[in-house]
């Protein structure tokens, strides 16, 4: 299963709204692995909201028996350097 939508304004206390009774609350009690491509270009608040959403799931510790693998190329990502210049 792929997810591709994500809320527009995700912030420290974001939440999916994923129905403890539902279909995808059901795979996700069965879920041993996620994958998680272009991580280096999402968001922490977007990683930390699956997060929950799990535990809401699962229980606390859900999401602690998920392995999680992160890729993504770093190289795209535009380091940010404190009063730095374009030049």
């Amino acid at each position: 299963m792929a997810a591709s939508r994500s809320p527009s304004n995700v912030d420290i206390d974001t939440i999916c709204n994923i129905p403890r009774q539902g279909e995808l609350a059901h795979i996700l009690r069965q879920t041993q692995l996620i994958v998680w491509d272009e991580a280096a270009m999402g968001l922490r608040h977007c990683f930390e909201a699956v997060e929950r959403s799990i535990c809401h799931v699962h229980g606390d510790e859900g999401a602690s028996r998920i392995v999680w693998v992160a890729s993504g190329d770093l190289r795209q990502v535009f380091s940010a350097v404190r009063r730095g210049s374009v030049e």
